[in-house]
């Protein structure tokens, strides 16, 4: 998997990808992978993607990866919670790191178990990151068998 980002620069596919089908195209092969509960593929193609972003810069890549973790989600796999601390890891850039907020925040109170993380967030943006930190669960009960404790709303609320 390593290789690849490498791969795609020698063949040209960075500099080919203005539409977007490229990247939506590899970001299928990498839900295929999460669908056939493929840890090891889905996340390295899903790296490689994200280590990407900066040469395709194209403003849909943001949205494409934003709709694939939701994808991801509704399947609920127990590596779930590693996918989207590699955008944390991985992106650099502002704009996009801001269209992944919820789940970048759902991840930091799983994480934290610091309901601050809730508080500082619009009811509406709360509501949306504690729906992700349901769903992230979910996966994550399946993989260590014990429940993470559940958001509690806030008097904000």
């Amino acid at each position: 998997m390593e290789a690849l980002p490498e791969a795609l620069k020698r063949a040209g596919v960075t500099r080919r990808n203005e539409d977007g089908v490229i990247s939506q195209f590899i970001l299928d092969i990498a839900f295929s992978a999460v669908r056939r509960d493929d840890r090891t593929v889905a996340v390295g193609i899903y790296r490689t993607v994200l280590l990407s972003l900066g040469e395709w810069n194209h403003e849909r890549l943001g949205a494409e990866v934003g709709a694939f973790v939701r994808q991801v989600l509704d399947l609920r796999p127990p590596w779930v919670a590693e996918m989207i601390e590699l955008v944390e890891q991985l992106v650099k850039d502002e704009r996009v790191l801001e269209l992944l907020q919820p789940y970048r925040c759902a991840v930091e109170f799983l994480k934290t178990n610091d309901v601050g993380v809730l508080e500082k967030l619009f009811p509406e943006v709360r509501e949306l990151v504690m729906d992700i930190v349901k769903r992230v669960s979910a996966g994550a009960v399946a993989e260590d068998g014990r429940n993470r404790p559940e958001p509690q709303p806030t008097a904000s609320s």
